[in-house]
């Protein structure tokens, strides 16, 4: 998590002022949100797996979305889960239960994750995620953006 306290104070604990040219120079990056984007996803090491998300959009009852997921295990055994959440957030946030993971080992394969009950024009970022035998994340795909119809 970031923080950044923002402020233009000569108090009595000290001058708080840019006056430094690097400082002033850097400041226009920090007013336009340069350092709050999310820093970027590590992309893994030679013989790990792959995983690609490509959103196919809604599905016929139109209160539905479908993604589908390439997953090439890279030899490993792999639990794949479907994660979807909200763009407008409103902190909603759904990932299949452990329970539910798709085991993935040997050939690639393709997982396909759908979400029902939602309403029109609704969007949602959605990715898969990988999780180790023992339950710790260790990849994810870049996050797509679907728009229910």
């Amino acid at each position: 998590m970031l923080f950044f306290a923002y402020f233009d104070s000569t108090g009595t604990l000290c001058d708080h002022r840019l006056l430094d040219a690097a400082s002033q120079e850097a400041w226009p990056d920090v007013v336009t949100g340069v350092f709050d984007q999310p820093a970027a996803e590590p992309t893994g090491e030679p013989g790990d797996p792959v995983v690609t998300t490509i959103a196919t959009g809604g599905v016929p009852d139109a209160t539905s979305i479908e993604w589908r997921n390439q997953i090439d295990p890279a030899g490993g055994t792999w639990y794949a889960a479907c994660a979807s959440w909200s763009t407008a957030g409103s902190g909603w946030f759904e990932e299949t239960p452990a329970a539910q993971r798709l085991r993935v080992s040997g050939a690639p394969a393709e997982l396909v994750c759908t979400r029902s009950g939602l309403s029109a024009g609704m969007e949602l970022d959605v990715r898969v995620k990988l999780y180790d035998a023992d339950g710790v994340l260790r990849h994810k795909s870049d996050p797509v953006r679907v728009v229910v119809p």
